[in-house]
C-alpha cells in the first residue's frame, strides 16, 4: 500500500491523460474538423498539453513514463492515424516539457514545482511562468510532430498543419491552467 501511495502519480496522470483526450476528441473536435478541415491531425484545443505541463512541472522527470503509457495507451484506444508514427508521437509528447523545463533550468531559471518548495527561488512559481515553459513546449512539439508527419501531409497543409499544433497545445494548455487556478481558488475560499 506504501507503494501505491508514493508512486500514485503512475496511475492516475494516464488515466487523466485518456479523460482529457476523450473531452478534446469528443466534443472539441467536432467544432474543429468544421472549422479546420484541412489539419486532420492537430486540434484547436489539446487539453492533455496542459497535463504535459503540470505533471512535469510538479513531478519533473518522473512524469515522462506515466505521460507516455498515457498517450500510447489513447492512441492504441482511439487508433492512430498514421499507426508507424505513434511510438515517435507519444515520445515526443511525453517529454517536451522535460525539454522546456530543463531548458529554462540551464539559463538559470528552474521554475519547477520542487525547486519553489526546496530553495528561496528568484521566480516564484506562477501561471504566467508555467505558460511560458508551456509556449516553448509547444512549439518544439509542433515543430517535431510537423517533421514526424511531413510524408503524410500534403505539401500545401505542412504550415497550417504546424501552427494548429502549435496553437492547439498552447490553448489546451490555457484551459488547463485556468480551470485548475479556478478549483484552487474555490478550495481556498471555501477552507474555514
Amino acid at each position: 500500500m506504501k507503494v501505491i501511495s508514493r508512486f500514485h502519480y503512475v496511475l492516475w496522470i494516464p488515466a487523466a491523460y485518456f479523460v482529457l483526450y476523450v473531452i478534446s476528441h469528443l466534443p472539441l473536435a467536432w467544432g474543429h474538423r468544421l472549422l479546420f478541415p484541412d489539419t486532420p491531425y492537430a486540434l484547436l484545443i489539446f487539453l492533455p498539453a496542459g497535463l504535459r505541463l503540470i505533471s512535469t512541472w510538479y513531478f519533473g522527470a518522473r512524469a515522462i513514463v506515466p505521460l507516455f503509457v498515457g498517450s500510447l495507451v489513447t492512441l492504441w484506444w482511439y487508433g492512430h492515424p498514421v499507426p508507424d508514427t505513434a511510438l515517435a508521437q507519444a515520445m515526443i509528447g511525453a517529454t517536451v516539457a522535460f525539454v522546456s523545463f530543463e531548458l529554462f533550468r540551464l539559463c538559470g531559471f528552474n521554475l519547477y514545482a520542487s525547486a519553489a518548495i526546496q530553495t528561496e527561488q528568484l521566480i516564484q512559481p506562477h501561471w504566467r511562468n508555467l505558460y511560458l515553459v508551456g509556449l516553448f513546449s509547444s512549439m518544439i512539439n509542433g515543430l517535431l510532430s510537423g517533421v514526424l508527419f511531413h510524408g503524410h501531409l500534403e505539401q500545401a497543409n505542412f504550415v497550417p498543419f504546424v501552427v494548429m499544433y502549435i496553437a492547439g497545445d498552447m490553448i489546451g494548455i490555457l484551459v488547463v491552467l485556468l480551470v485548475l487556478m479556478a478549483a484552487l481558488r474555490m478550495v481556498k475560499t471555501a477552507e474555514p
